[in-house]
């Protein structure tokens, strides 16, 4: 579980950063045209360009590590209940 977090997390914020970079300058130019503070520009010029990309990587990792988990679980879960049932539990 620990290596499918770490993984997800590197390669999410890569594809969090690359959003970042593509963003359309002219909409921020659009709304700081109007007198938009820094915080309003962010607001209605970047964050409306970035959500359906970060939804859709989001959502993506979800689903595929949900996937990985449950492979994983499927498989090594025979072996733990193997090894459990040979342990003496008692106590």
């Amino acid at each position: 579980m620990i290596a499918i977090a770490l993984h997800t997390t590197g390669a999410l914020g890569k594809l969090f950063s690359e959003a970042l970079e593509n963003v359309d300058q002219r909409e921020i130019e659009g709304v700081q045209s109007t007198g938009a503070t820094p915080l309003q520009r962010y607001r209605f010029g970047v964050i409306p360009q970035i959500t359906p990309v970060l939804l859709s990587q989001l959502l993506y990792y979800l689903e595929s590590n949900t996937r990985s988990a449950t492979i994983i679980g499927g498989d090594s879960s025979p072996r733990m209940t193997a090894g459990i049932e040979r342990a003496d539990l008692s106590i």
